[in-house]
């Protein structure tokens, strides 16, 4: 009794691996339980793009046969022919940037499978993991990962998985120390720039010294003040005096400094000489001030 469930093969467009094709339309014949008719009608409807060209380009004694379409399909798609080139592309791959240990794990897995089709499981796992490990490029991990001695490819995927992780957490541990290490070393430079790389007593004894030097500075300018309002006191007395006895007033006659006639003064000094370097004489003293003079002598 067939299954109510109707299981569809996948389409196969000749750019994927027809192996894998192959395998999911084999599973819907099984649990189907198609006819070789059948399973030829569902063949045919499940080829697209590229693939769908076998349909036309060749004749019927292909397309209408299921085995011999299926061998052309192999033929032409199949990785039996493209062995060679899968084990050359499987040998020469590396992972990319940025690339996650999944990707690449699910990528060689599919090259191998292409690789080496006629090689029994155990003996493509056992392969698969060293192109597995040679593909991480990281010679420091795959020899961790080979340590371990992995049988399957999943197994090396699961142990490079962790040691990433680990590896990551490290890296992240070592980075904070080291920020840490160089705020410290930051400080102590900074304190020894400001103490000169001295001890602790040689800076106590520096402090007292400039401790007792303001102190002294300190009675120093106090002294220089209490000096300086001494003068001003003295200077104030003295200016009082000065007034008290009368100076600055007005003399009542006046000597002339060229002639010593009194009641008048002379326009220059006691000694005029001319261009001509002739010595004025007291008959040529300029007595221009007899108005005044006069005024001074009535006010007497």
């Amino acid at each position: 009794m067939r299954p109510k469930h109707v299981m569809r093969p996948p389409k196969f467009d000749g750019k994927s691996s027809f192996e894998s094709f192959w395998a999911q339309f084999q599973n819907c014949v099984t649990y189907h339980q198609w006819s070789q008719v059948e399973q030829l009608a569902f063949l045919k409807h499940a080829l697209v793009g590229d693939a769908t060209n076998v349909l036309w380009d060749y004749g019927l004694e292909v397309t209408e046969s299921l085995s011999r379409l299926t061998r052309t399909l192999k033929m032409g798609f199949g990785g039996e022919n493209f062995a060679e080139k899968n084990r050359i592309a499987l040998k020469n791959r590396r992972r990319l940037p940025g690339e996650s240990l999944t990707d690449l794990h699910i990528d060689i897995r599919r090259l191998s499978a292409l690789a080496y089709p006629d090689t029994d499981h155990k003996t493509r796992e056992v392969i698969s993991c060293d192109y597995f490990i040679d593909a991480l490029a990281n010679p420091e991990l795959g020899l961790k990962i080979r340590e371990r001695q992995p049988k399957e490819l999943d197994a090396a995927l699961h142990i490079a998985l962790q040691l990433e992780v680990w590896t990551q957490d490290s890296t992240r541990l070592s980075q904070s120390m080291g920020q840490t290490s160089v705020d410290s070393s930051m400080v102590r430079g900074i304190s020894q720039s400001h103490t000169g790389g001295r001890s602790m007593a040689d800076l106590t004894v520096e402090m007292d010294e400039q401790r007792k030097l303001i102190a002294e500075q300190t009675k120093l300018v106090a002294s220089c003040q209490q000096m300086l309002e001494s003068m001003n006191v003295y200077l104030h007395s003295v200016a009082s005096s000065a007034t008290g006895s009368g100076m600055g007033q007005r003399p009542h006659a006046l000597t002339c400094c060229q002639c010593s006639q009194l009641g008048h003064v002379a326009s220059y000094g006691p000694t005029v000489v001319r261009q001509t370097k002739e010595v004025v004489t007291d008959s040529e003293c300029d007595c221009s001030s007899t108005a005044l003079a006069s005024a001074l002598t009535a006010d007497k």
